[in-house]
């Protein structure tokens, strides 16, 4: 038996078995022929499937799911997780693979909008708020806002409104709450999401998919990069000038990732007893912090805060204690301030990691990462991606299944 009220409900359909889940990948590797249910939907599964709603029966053509299989399975790597970030190169290209036409329209819509919201939860909000610098930077001033949060904002929202909705897998609760609140008020949608089929793909206005194929791994890593990319992407089109350095991006992206390889593991030996550890940084980069902390955490299990570097002598500071790791993000555009700040905790004995294109007096570990006018943070959250794998590791954590967390989050 089978019922959908909300939250998302699909069927995977085999040859002598059938799946229902609430997300496409758990049942990817048996079978790509899916059905997606409407809300009110219920049925039986035995030697055919009868789908009804309001007392009736009805029809759910079946569908193919584009992903290719074999992105399904580990291949040579221990976790799903080491894949994916591994995958980036690939899949940052895969997700500036635009139609022009698709992505200059969707320019116009932000440009002509009395006001742009950038909505998502976790990783995909921190995107969402990384993102706004450049917004600014081209003119356009965006509000991002925790999904969870957005009903605050709806006396606000017309037809004159687009939120662009940031979801991996285009069923989180949270994101089609707020779309739906928005829609009813008129405002234009415009999704990015990882699943062509999902609900929030069928519920907007604009789909603008990130083409990362599946991501097994609970932990979004590419396509935390991959929602970047595009949102970086749509904010240059608004200045017609600047996408070229997402393309450089994707390609530093490679070489980093062979240079930090070896590099995280021996970091993570260093910081793998450490109760809390603190991430700062300053502008876009204080969003890059956030989103470190939020990957160590969440598959580390060890405490993390991420803040503005600006804030922390307002009163976090008071928790800096001997060897307490401090991850310290700069480039070219904030590194005096920050270097300010770093000199702050490590003279209170904090152990600190600078993650910039440049060495500094102040860094007890350095990790070089190149600095690309505009879109350093798609490139600075990588090594981290890798720290907090390694760290998970070493931990004995599971990196693709941490404990009470689900990769797409159908609850309230």
């Amino acid at each position: 038996m089978f019922a959908r009220n909300g939250s998302p409900l699909v069927l995977g359909l085999g040859k002598s078995e059938h799946f229902i889940s609430s997300d496409i990948p758990s049942f990817l590797q048996h079978t790509q022929t899916i059905v997606q249910l409407e809300d009110g939907d219920y049925g039986k599964i035995d030697d055919k499937i009868n789908i009804y709603n309001k007392g009736k029966q009805v029809t759910r053509q079946p569908t193919t799911a584009i992903w290719d299989i074999e992105v399904a399975k580990k291949g040579a790597y221990p976790h799903f997780m080491i894949k994916e970030i591994n995958e980036q190169p690939l899949t940052i290209r895969k997700a500036l693979n635009q139609p022009a036409e698709l992505i200059k329209q969707t320019a116009l819509l932000l440009q002509s909008a009395s006001t742009v919201y950038l909505v998502g939860c976790g990783t995909s909000y921190n995107a969402c708020a990384t993102a706004t610098y450049q917004f600014a930077k081209s003119g356009r001033q965006t509000i991002p806002v925790l999904a969870s949060e957005f009903s605050q904002h709806a006396n606000f929202i017309d037809n004159k409104t687009a939120v662009i909705a940031v979801s991996q897998s285009g069923e989180t609760a949270d994101v089609l709450d707020a779309v739906k609140q928005a829609k009813q008020r008129g405002a234009i949608i415009i999704a990015i999401v990882n699943v062509p089929s999902s609900t929030l793909a069928r519920t907007a206005d604009v789909v603008i998919p990130m083409n990362s194929g599946p991501e097994l791994s609970v932990i979004s890593t590419k396509t935390c990069t991959s929602q970047l990319a595009i949102l970086y992407m749509l904010a240059f089109a608004l200045r017609a000038k600047g996408i070229e350095t997402i393309t450089e991006a994707a390609d530093a992206s490679l070489h980093l990732l062979r240079q930090h390889q070896q590099t995280m593991p021996e970091l993570a030996k260093k910081i793998v007893n450490a109760k809390n550890i603190f991430c700062i940084g300053r502008n876009a980069m204080s969003q890059t912090a956030r989103e470190a902390a939020l990957k160590i955490k969440e598959v580390s299990y060890r405490h993390a805060e991420g803040m503005p570097a600006g804030e922390l002598k307002h009163g976090s500071i008071a928790l800096i204690e001997e060897g307490m790791p401090v991850i310290v993000f700069a480039d070219e555009e904030t590194r005096a301030l920050t270097t300010s700040n770093a000199m702050e905790v490590k003279a209170r004995g904090a152990y600190v990691i600078g993650v910039d294109s440049k060495p500094n007096p102040a860094y007890d570990f350095h990790i070089q990462v190149p600095d690309i006018n505009g879109v350093t943070p798609l490139l600075a959250i990588i090594p981290i991606q890798l720290l907090s794998y390694y760290l998970a590791v070493q931990r004995g954590c599971d990196p693709d299944k941490p404990r009470n967390l689900a990769k797409s989050v159908t609850v309230r």
